[in-house]
């Protein structure tokens, strides 16, 4: 049984199928994200308010820190953010949090968005 399984796993592997995976913005939590970008603002964090997402733009010298601060605003907001290890050195990656809070660092850039 175990050999069947393992020989379905190796062909699904070796002929991977592209998978779409729909993310929104959840327009509907503005105020929410004000509400983030002033406590952001009172540790000197200063983000921008998209189009249904907060953005702040970095330098790579400083971009892991003011990830790392922004993660510990936002736990002590109470949105219990899930942090691996060594995330904050990676050039790309996402937090996920309660209420469907996302924290995404791309490169020298983070966004902070809920999403649906």
């Amino acid at each position: 049984m175990h050999y069947l399984y393992a020989a379905h796993r190796l062909i699904a592997d070796l002929n991977p199928q592209p998978v779409d995976i729909e993310a929104q913005f959840d327009g509907a939590r503005e105020s929410d994200l004000r509400r983030i970008q002033a406590q952001l603002r009172k540790h000197q964090l200063m983000y921008s308010l998209g189009q249904h997402h907060l953005f702040h733009k970095s330098n790579g010298h400083d971009i892991a820190r003011e990830a790392e601060q922004t993660a510990d605003v936002l736990n002590g907001m109470g949105y219990e953010l899930r942090i691996l290890p060594g995330i904050y050195n990676k050039p790309t990656f996402a937090l996920r949090g309660r209420d469907g809070l996302v924290v995404q660092k791309v490169q020298t850039a983070l966004r902070i968005f809920f999403s649906i």
